[in-house]
C-alpha cells in the first residue's frame, strides 16, 4: 500500500479511503513510482485488507471467520478485531476481500466478496460510522450487486473502490483462466454497476498473471494502480512482486518500470495503502506475504522514504 523517484506529487488516498474525486482532465502519465522500505509483520493469517484515516486513527478491514475491524494509533499495532456485523449466512458462504470507502459524513459502502454454490459475487453493505455494518439486498442470487458475466469466466474477486471523477469506481480480478483486472462504474454508490471490461495495461505481456488492484489518486488527478504480479509460467501470484501503472482515465493504464516491491523467495499479493496519519506525501503499504515460499500468508507493511 518511498524516495520520491518525481516532482513534488503525492499521492492521495482514495482507495479504500473515500476521498473524493478529482477532474483528470490535466492528468498526465508521467512516472510517480516511490521506494519502499519493508517494516515487518503486521498480521498473522491475514492478507487482503482495506484500511481507511479517521482523525489519529487507522482502522483496518479483513476476514477473520467474518468481516471485522481493527483499530491502531501508529498503523502497525492493531486492537483486537470486532465484528461489522457482515457474517457467514451459511456453511457454504463464503465472505472475503472487504472494501470499503468513505462517500462523505456518515456514509460508509463495502463491496465484498460472498461465494455461494462455487460462484464468487459482490455484495453490498453500508454503515454510518464505519463500525457497524447493515446488507443491502441487491438484485441477485443471496442478495449480491454483482455477477460474474460471460467474460469474466464465472469468477470476479478482490474488488477495489475509487471514487473518481464524481463516480463511484470498482477495479477487481476476473476470469480465473487468464488473470486479468477488470473495471465497472455506478451512479448509485454500489447498488448498480455498468461494467466497462478488462483494463488496458501497457507494459506487461499479455499473458502475465495481473491480480489485487488498489488503486489511488494523484494531486494532478491520475490514478496510480497497484497490483501483484506474475509471469504467465510462474506457479501462482505475486512471485515477481507488487507493480504499479498509472492512468488518465481510469480505463488505460501503463506500467512503470521496475517493482514497488519484489519477494525474496515466496510471494507478494494484495496491496493495500494508505497516507500516513500526520505525515502528508508519505505512506503505508500493507500487502500479503508468504512464509519463506510457503504456503501460509501473513500481512506484512512497507513504508515510504
Amino acid at each position: 500500500m518511498k524516495n520520491l523517484a518525481m516532482t513534488a506529487v503525492a499521492l492521495l488516498l482514495a482507495a479504500c479511503g473515500g476521498a473524493s474525486g478529482v477532474s483528470s482532465d490535466t492528468a498526465t502519465a508521467e512516472s510517480t513510482r516511490l521506494i519502499w522500505a519493508e517494516e515487518g509483520l503486521v498480521l498473522s493469517n491475514t492478507t487482503s485488507t482495506c484500511t481507511l484515516t479517521e482523525g489519529a486513527t487507522y482502522r483496518m478491514y479483513y476476514l477473520d471467520r467474518e468481516l471485522v475491524s481493527a483499530v491502531s494509533g501508529n498503523g502497525q499495532i492493531f486492537s483486537a478485531s470486532q465484528t461489522t456485523g457482515i457474517t457467514h449466512q451459511g456453511s457454504s458462504d463464503l465472505l472475503s476481500n472487504p472494501s470499503v470507502i468513505r462517500l462523505g459524513e456518515g456514509r460508509y459502502v463495502m463491496i465484498y466478496n460472498g461465494v455461494s454454490g462455487n460462484i464468487s459475487r459482490f455484495h453490498r453493505a453500508t454503515s454510518a460510522d464505519g463500525v457497524t455494518f447493515t446488507k443491502y439486498t441487491g438484485a441477485f442470487i443471496n442478495g449480491a450487486v454483482m455477477e460474474p458475466n460471460a467474460e469474466e469466466n464465472s469468477f470476479i474477486s478482490v474488488p477495489e473502490l475509487v471514487l473518481f471523477n464524481g463516480a463511484l469506481h470498482i477495479y477487481y480480478v476476473g476470469n480465473a483462466s487468464v488473470n486479468r483486472i477488470f473495471h465497472a462504474v455506478s451512479q448509485d454508490d454500489g447498488v448498480t454497476w455498468e461494467r466497462t471490461g478488462q483494463i488496458v495495461l501497457n507494459g506487461v505481456r499479455a499473458d502475465d498473471k495481473i491480480v489485487d488492484p488498489e488503486v489511488v489518486i494523484t494531486p494532478d488527478g491520475g490514478l496510480k494502480l497497484f497490483f501483484a504480479h506474475s509471469l504467465a509460467g510462474d506457479m501462482g501470484f505475486g512471485i515477481r512482486g507488487i507493480k504499479t501503472a498509472v492512468s488518465n482515465d481510469g480505463v488505460n493504464f501503463t506500467a512503470e518500470e521496475g517493482y514497488a516491491l519484489t519477494p525474496s523467495g515466496g510471494f507478494l499479493i494484495d496491496p493495500d495503502v494508505v497516507e500516513l496519519i500526520g505525515q502528508p506525501g508519505k505512506y503505508r503499504m500493507y500487502f500479503g506475504k508468504s512464509a519463506d515460499g510457503g504456503t501460509g500468508i501473513n500481512l506484512y507493511s512497507a513504508v515510504s522514504n
